[in-house]
């Protein structure tokens, strides 16, 4: 008997993994032209989790990481109550990179390596392991160890496109072995490495949904396991498992209709017809979740320069982990206290670099990281304990991205045309529009502003 046909699903599945994949690729290849757009580390779920025990207990994002990590993650967790990980099934890019290249794999009859099913659950341990291991050595480093080594970043940054570094080489290499498995293994880094698969394995438990087998109809004939990317066997209890990716590929292999659903814990909650709608509802409140965030001035990727203007107003020096890319070096040195001829030296920078350069352009060119420019303020902080700064005191407006332009001329007591004039906005812009409506990013026009004011 020929399974029940499910047209959707293929065509919406790979729509919607094709459209994240564009999404990310432009995000980290338009950072590198210069074009105002989150990195990818801004819009990673994981490193929500990484820098939670930090930002619990100091208050602060680690280097990398903004609230629009955490909204990220919330859009994550809602998508999971509905229909387990479709979010790595549906939309994470490095999924869909390892799908393709299986189908390729298939497509060039290389062989098809089979994990035997005992093998497997030894295996599925090793991404706990590897979650423990990153967010304890995040804990102790106070900084994201694991994004040097990340495939997700190695990949979708397009470093390896526009500024390829010899440091770089094991993400690099720990991306090409991924991406080479993937071939011959179906999702191996999902199955047995992947540490945010690890934390949905566990949290999958409580989706809505679940691919269920009807011990009645079933023959047992292993066909929906080899058609799984996961190796999962639907008869099974979920134990240390990898996730369900909700991707209905078992489903359609079944040759009985009546053996393999997707369908709801909770029967009376939806009716039948629609439970295999799931996934894509799964699709479409992770991405509303976002939209919600981003049109509530929740989403932030550049940390609104929270901590160096508190820094600033209270002429307390900026922690080293609290600089960040869109700094400049002037930026660094008056927040900081460390000379710019310090910061010249330490760096090996050239003399001629104006310091107005922001650090993200200076990794892209020179190859110094922020991350560098932090351990040259943490290395002079110990040789020089008593730093200080001057105040600059506080700042009349703490922007976000609802901040209106109305209420940025009130907070600093400018006139409107001025502050048109300052942000290169046209004079009929109305000032009951926020940052966000305009594409302004928060810390930037606090700067442009307050580097406007100090010239009158």
């Amino acid at each position: 008997m020929k399974p029940r046909p499910l047209p959707w699903q293929p065509i919406a599945r790979n729509l919607t993994q094709l459209g994240f994949l564009i999404a990310v690729l432009y995000a980290g290849i338009g950072r590198h032209l210069g074009w105002r757009l989150p990195t990818v580390d801004a819009i990673c779920p994981f490193g929500a989790l990484e820098g939670a025990w930090h930002l619990i207990a100091h208050g602060r994002y680690l280097g990398k990481l903004f609230p629009s990590n955490l909204v990220v993650a919330g859009a994550v967790a809602a998508s999971v109550l509905l229909a387990g990980a479709a979010f790595c099934g549906w939309i994470c890019p490095l999924g869909t990179l390892q799908d393709w290249l299986s189908r390729l794999g298939r497509r060039l009859r290389l062989p098809v390596l089979r994990v035997a099913p005992a093998v497997e659950r030894r295996l599925a341990h090793l991404r706990f392991l590897t979650l423990a291991v990153i967010l304890g050595l995040t804990i102790h480093a106070t900084e994201l160890v694991f994004s040097e080594v990340c495939p997700y970043r190695a990949i979708f940054s397009a470093t390896w496109l526009f500024s390829p570094a010899w440091r770089d080489w094991p993400a690099y290499a720990l991306a090409g072995a991924i991406l080479l498995a993937a071939l011959f293994v179906g999702r191996a880094w999902c199955r047995f490495l992947c540490p945010l698969g690890a934390v949905l394995s566990v949290v999958s438990r409580l989706s809505l949904a679940r691919v269920r087998c009807n011990p009645e109809a079933c023959t047992g004939c292993g066909i929906c396991r080899q058609a799984c990317p996961m190796n999962l066997d639907p008869q099974a209890a979920p134990g240390p498992a990898p996730s369900c990716l909700a991707c209905l590929e078992c489903v359609r292999a079944c040759p009985r209709p009546e053996a393999l659903a997707l369908s709801c814990r909770r029967p009376w909650l939806l009716p039948r017809p629609a439970q295999p709608l799931l996934p894509l509802a799964a699709v479409l409140v992770f991405a509303g979740v976002i939209a919600l965030a981003s049109t509530t001035g929740v989403w932030a990727t550049s940390g609104m320069g929270q901590a160096y203007h508190s820094a600033l107003a209270s002429g307390e020096r900026l922690a080293p982990e609290d600089i960040r890319g869109w700094m400049t070096l002037a930026d660094v040195s008056r927040a900081t206290g460390v000379p710019l001829e310090h910061l010249y030296a330490a760096g090996q920078l050239p003399p001629d670099l104006s310091p107005t350069t922001p650090l993200r352009e200076l990794e892209q060119r020179l190859g110094f990281e922020t991350q560098d420019a932090r351990q040259i303020v943490a290395d002079y902080y110990r040789e020089h304990p008593d730093t200080r700064i001057e105040p600059a005191g506080p700042a009349p407006v703490r922007l976000r991205g609802r901040t209106t332009l109305d209420e940025i001329a009130t907070g600093y007591g400018i006139p409107g045309d001025r502050l048109l004039g300052l942000l290169g906005l046209p004079a009929t812009t109305p000032g009951s529009a926020s940052l966000t409506s305009l594409g302004l990013n928060p810390s930037r026009v606090q700067r442009m502003v307050e580097a406007g004011l100090g010239d009158r």
